[in-house]
């Protein structure tokens, strides 16, 4: 596995999910901390090459579609 930057994309993209695991993030929010329209392919990015547990779902009840994604609590 590849190390973080600290300050890369991934790296904001995760410290967002870890401030409050368990919970739900909209992707709007992740851009904005971020700076990253490409979330999708950052998340891919922390689970393909750093190996962390990362779900999302997509609220097609709304439009535009909300992509929201969220780190598993701690057992």
């Amino acid at each position: 596995m590849t190390r973080l930057t600290e300050n890369s994309q991934c790296a904001k993209i995760l410290r967002r999910l870890q401030q409050s695991p368990g919970e739900m993030v909209p992707m709007p929010e992740l851009v904005a901390v971020s700076g990253s329209y490409n979330i999708h392919s950052r998340v891919d990015e922390l689970r393909s090459k750093h190996g962390i547990e990362i779900h999302n779902e997509v609220d097609l009840t709304v439009k535009p579609h909300i992509s929201r994604y969220w780190v598993p609590a701690a057992a």
